[in-house]
Formats: structure tokens, sequence, C-alpha cells
């Protein structure tokens, strides 16, 4: 399809062809850009700058730095998809509202309140009676754990959701439940944190910066190639078909990701890097500031990145693609690869490959012109980002 309907200037083909994998010159702009993304990106120093610079000015908004021992128990057990925190229940309603409406209330006893992530939906399946669950609100639709699931869980005999996943069971510092006799229980040590502004802010920014110093480094070859791209006659139907294109590769591959998670019994798991997205999203201020980043500068950077400086090491079109994929989806599960080559960093590295995949392969078919699949990224994103919404 993209062979007839994207025509570069015979040109510029014989250019491309020619000169371009032979180039010493871009060939080591690819590699500054790949050191400047792994040192200030993937190593987090450029994280590190900015969050010691908002760190440093004292307010409320942006860091936490006598929280209460509740606080930051569900801080801590928010980039936990397993986790079950178990929290006094006046403290919690009294907690920052931006970490109490990332959970949802799953049981009641002595005061206190077991919490699961809302966003953790593939650890027990709720709107309707399963194994674990019951329906407590006859005219709602509210559902606890059994009593006998809960029995099971605080003694330690229950140590699985219904997906597979490992239960585990957090507490504040300061009540830490008698009731709960399980020998796995982890006690939060309480310490300062950052809010989701700061970490909006702190990622916005890391995006930026490595986005402005990528474009310098590859200028000359972004302004050719964006000239390249707007003598286009039908710009508008590209960047279409690319985007479908991207649709339809990413839904194949999540399609395989849920049919392994559905044979290996790990339905429906959501990722630690999703997650952290969402945690950006679920407040006003924190969600505009992140889709600088999600939708405008992350696309330019993973594009410049794993498509442009990534592939362009490589001449042959296929190698170039594997590569690039693979590493685009294992730098998305880093969180997953550090706790092991388990069932749940399996699943994710097939729905994430998709994405590299996708992009790879229309990065190919435009003839390795970047601004098309940026362009994709950006519209992929965007439809995401709106989708959470919904």
């Amino acid at each position: 399809m993209y062979d007839e309907e994207i025509n570069f200037e015979e040109q510029f083909k014989e250019e491309h062809d020619n000169n371009f994998f032979g180039d010493s010159h871009n060939q080591s702009k690819y590699w500054y850009s790949i050191l400047v993304y792994v040192s200030l990106f993937f190593f987090g120093f450029a994280s590190i700058l900015f969050m010691t610079l908002f760190s440093s000015l004292n307010l409320d908004s942006l860091y936490h730095k006598n929280p209460s021992d509740t606080s930051f128990a569900l801080y801590a057990s928010s980039m936990g998809v397993g986790n079950l925190t178990i929290v006094d229940e006046n403290e919690f309603e009294n907690s920052y509202s931006d970490l109490t409406k990332l959970y949802r209330i799953i049981y009641e006893i002595d005061g206190y309140v077991l919490l699961i992530h809302k966003d953790a939906v593939g650890i027990v399946s709720f709107g309707t009676e399963t194994s674990y669950l019951e329906k407590i609100d006859s005219e709602g639709d509210v559902y606890y754990l059994k009593d006998s699931i809960f029995s099971q869980i605080s003694e330690g005999n229950l140590k699985k959701w219904e997906n597979g996943l490992p239960i585990t069971l957090v507490s504040a510092k300061n009540h830490v439940p008698g009731f709960i006799t399980s020998t796995e229980l982890k006690v939060a040590e309480t310490k300062p944190f950052s809010t989701p502004l700061m970490d909006s802010l702190v990622l916005s920014l890391s995006y930026v910066t490595v986005a402005v110093i990528l474009i310098l480094i590859l200028r000359p070859i972004l302004i050719n190639e964006f000239h390249l791209f707007k003598r286009q006659p039908e710009k508008v139907s590209i960047i279409a078909r690319g985007f479908i294109n991207s649709l339809l590769i990413i839904f194949i591959f999540n399609f395989v990701s849920m049919a392994l998670a559905s044979l290996i019994g790990n339905a429906n798991q959501t990722s630690l890097n999703q997650l952290s997205i969402n945690n950006l999203l679920s407040s006003p201020l924190p969600a505009a500031i992140s889709l600088i980043a999600i939708v405008c500068f992350g696309p330019i950077v993973e594009e410049l990145i794993f498509r442009k400086s990534l592939m362009g090491l490589f001449k042959n079109d296929k190698i170039a693609l594997l590569v690039s994929s693979f590493t685009f989806a294992l730098i998305h599960i880093t969180s997953e690869l550090l706790t092991g080559f388990t069932s749940d960093f399996f699943v994710n590295l097939v729905a994430y490959l998709g994405g590299g995949f996708a992009f790879g392969y229309i990065y190919i078919k435009s003839k390795r012109n970047i601004w098309i699949p940026i362009i994709v990224h950006m519209l992929y994103n965007l439809l995401s980002v709106i989708m959470t919404f919904l």
C-alpha cells in the first residue's frame, strides 16, 4: 500500500540509498543522540536535576516533606498493581485527594479500609460476583471481598488474585492492623515524596530537555526530511493511512497479548508504565501538564531515538525493525523487567512490541522520513489519552 502512496522524489531516493547509511557524519549523530537519551532520560539525570530543583522550593503542592503515615502508604502503593493497602478509614478520608482518588475500597473492618488501585482492573473482576467478590449494595454497583476470601488473605493462606498476580499486603506505619496475621505484611516506612504536580512537571521538562538536545543534534537531517515531506502532494492521506495502519498493527499485538494473558492466567494486567501515566492523569493540572510530554515531546523523543537514530545504525530494514521494536518495548516495561521475567513481563512485552513495530513499519514504508511516524505517534497517544478519560 505505502509503496505506491508514499513517493518521494527520485533524487531523494537515490541519495537515500547511496549515501545515507554510509555517511559517517550521520552515524555519529545517531550515536550522540542515543547517548543523550540513555544518560539524561534512561538513567534519569534530567529527572534528578528537576526533582532536586523543585524539592528545594519547599512548596507543599510540589513536595510533601512531612506527610502522614497513611498518605505515604497510599503513595507507596500507587505503583503496585497487586497491592492490597490497609489504612485507617478516617485518615484515608483526610489524606491528599490526589491520592485517595486513585483507590477503590474493597473491604472494611474494625475502622480500617482495604484498598486496591482503581486501574488495577485485572486483579479482580468488578461488575459481577466471582469467587472473590460479592455484591453488598443491592441498588448500586458495590462489590467487596467475601469474608472467607479476606480471612484467607489476612492469614496468609491466599497469596494470589484471581488473575494469578501475587497479593502484596501494605499498611501505614502508625496503624499496623492486628487482624493481619500474615508474615508477609509490608509496613511502609514514611518519608517525603513528590506530588502528581511535581511528577508531571519533571516528566514534561525532562522530555522537553531531551527533545531540544536531540533536535539540535539531528537538525540538518530533520530540516532535509521536513522539506521532502512538505513536497508530498497527499500529506494528509499519508498521515491518515499511517495512523490507521498503526491502529491495526497495535490491535493485532494487543489481541495476541490478551490471548497470552488468558492462557497463562494473567488477564487484563495493567502495565506499571500505564499505571504511572494514569496516576498523572487523575488530577486536572498534572494531567494538563503531562499532555505536553505524552502527546507532543514524548513522541518526538521516542521517534528520534528508536526510529531515526537506532534504526539508522542498520542498513537492513528487517534487522533495524526488529532491534528497534524490542528496544522500544523493553524501555516501556523496565519496571517489570527489574522484577524478573514473570508472566506480566511477557504479556506487556507483546503489547508494547505492537507500538514499536507499528511506528517502525510506518517509518520504513515512508522511506525513513521521520516526520511521518512522529505525527502518527502523536495522534495515537492523543487517542489513548482520550480513551483514558472516556
